[in-house]
């Protein structure tokens, strides 16, 4: 033990020189650190004021960002309601309350068949227009502009709308006439051979009276033997014209029922401004129409009297011209055998049967509705008051009528009016069949033609 503590003693006297200068520079080294830490942090206290000053710089860009991006949101806002309120719809206020749609501009948007014409005359064209024309056709975007302003020919509206139709008619030929060779179908060569065929073929008054002649013999109409109702049937069947009824067959009440109305027009298209059989130009309208000129014979001219008496007896209905849209129940229906409210002129349950031979079996207590009740009862009126003869007569005068375009054709003198005619005719012999095609407005047909896939979109039928 007294050894070792005197050895540390002698230790501690040798170091004490060493230990006093290391102290000495130790004191040196610690102020210069002290330095150097003081200059670092005056240094880094700089920073922190710059990085702060810089904070504080990008919060007020910021600030003045987000007050603009608000203000932008508000603009946007304000111009999208300001649009929406432009464009939303005028309140719809009921039929009671529609104006013309001068004044109203929603109906004229929304309604385009709307119409409020001050003048019978244009009223009935109107009303024509829209029954047989416009439903496949848009004459206007306006059709209350187009059909009763007063800064329009009042009497070229109808010309001009039938015009528009039979070009569409005429393109649906062309159409036809450019399929290939495995793309053309039945209907199809039936149409453009009919339609070739009237073009190139010559007319004239002869030609035109042979084949009406033809066609009387045809349709039984010079034949006594056959009755009234075989006879009518036949003429409806074959030209598809009705001269006194129309027939068309309808599902009610899941039962199978014949309907009964009165007819369109009198015979004729307006385009050819058949008149009235009332007038004084009425037999020289049908003996030109027979192909008659100067002096015609006896037979001829009685004829003519007999078919007037007919037609005379047929417009002095004063009823309803129009048809009245009721629900369908409201009309009722009755047996066939009561349709002649036991008249016996006239056969309607044989007339019903011949004429819808082959689709519905139509049989005495067989479901009949009648939507025309009032012309009906001046029909039966109309059976009793002519003999057979002049039925027949009548039915003669109606069926050169039906096919007057072919009669028009002996006086055409130009190849637009040849075309025209041709293309007016191929549409009343094959009528469903374009009609079918113009009510696919949405279908579309893919065909190939010389190696190329050509797509048709029908949308220009409506």
């Amino acid at each position: 033990m007294h050894q070792q503590s005197s050895r540390s003693e002698d230790l501690g006297a040798g170091a004490g020189p060493s230990a006093t200068a290391l102290a000495a520079a130790l004191d040196q080294r610690s102020l210069g650190a002290l330095g150097q830490l003081a200059n670092k942090g005056t240094s880094l206290l700089r920073r922190t004021g710059a990085m702060q000053g810089g904070f504080r710089m990008s919060r007020r860009t910021l600030i003045l960002s987000a007050v603009f991006v608000t203000a932008a949101s508000a603009i946007v806002v304000f111009a999208a309601m300001t649009f929406h309120e432009r464009h939303k719809p005028q309140k719809y206020n009921g039929l009671l309350d529609l104006r013309p749609p001068r004044e109203n501009p929603w109906q004229t948007r929304h309604m385009p068949l709307y119409y409020e014409c001050r003048s019978s005359a244009c009223r009935a064209t109107a009303d024509d227009l829209r029954k047989h024309v416009a439903w496949s056709l848009n004459p206007c975007s306006d059709f209350y502009e187009y059909v009763c302003s007063s800064d329009r020919l009042q009497t070229n509206v109808y010309d001009d709308a039938v015009g528009h139709y039979l070009r569409e008619v005429r393109e649906v030929i062309r159409k036809y006439e450019g399929l290939g060779l495995f793309s053309r179908t039945k209907m199809s060569k039936k149409i453009t051979r009919f339609f070739s065929s009237c073009v190139s073929s010559p007319h004239d008054r002869a030609s035109w009276r042979s084949q009406l002649k033809k066609i009387w013999t045809y349709l039984d109409l010079d034949n006594d033997l056959q009755g009234t109702e075989s006879v009518l049937a036949t003429f409806s069947r074959v030209l598809q014209v009705f001269p006194i009824v129309h027939v068309s067959v309808l599902e009610a009440s899941h039962k199978t029922c014949v309907v009964l109305k009165k007819p369109e027009g009198h015979g004729a298209d307006r385009l050819f401004h058949v008149p009235h059989a009332f007038t004084k130009s009425f037999p020289k309208f049908a003996a030109d129409l027979l192909a008659h000129k100067g002096e015609v014979s006896g037979d001829v001219e009685e004829l003519i009297s007999s078919a007037a008496r007919v037609e005379t007896l047929l417009q002095r209905y004063s009823g309803p011209q129009g048809e009245q849209y009721y629900p369908l129940k409201e009309y009722g229906d009755l047996p066939a055998s009561e349709v002649g409210n036991g008249s016996t002129a006239f056969d309607w349950t044989s007339y019903l049967r011949n004429f819808l031979s082959g689709v519905v079996s139509v049989k005495a207590d067989s479901c009949v509705i009648v939507k025309s009740p009032a012309y009906l009862r001046h029909v039966r009126k109309v059976f009793s008051k002519v003999s057979k003869k002049d039925l027949r007569s009548f039915l003669k005068l109606r069926a050169a009528m039906a096919l007057m375009p072919f009669r028009k054709l002996a006086d055409a003198s130009t190849s637009e009016e040849i075309e025209k005619l041709c293309t007016l005719a191929t549409y009343k012999i094959y009528r469903f069949a374009f009609l079918k095609l113009f009510n696919d407005t949405l279908m579309i047909q893919v065909y190939v033609s010389a190696g190329e896939k050509e797509v048709i979109v029908r949308q220009s039928y409506r």
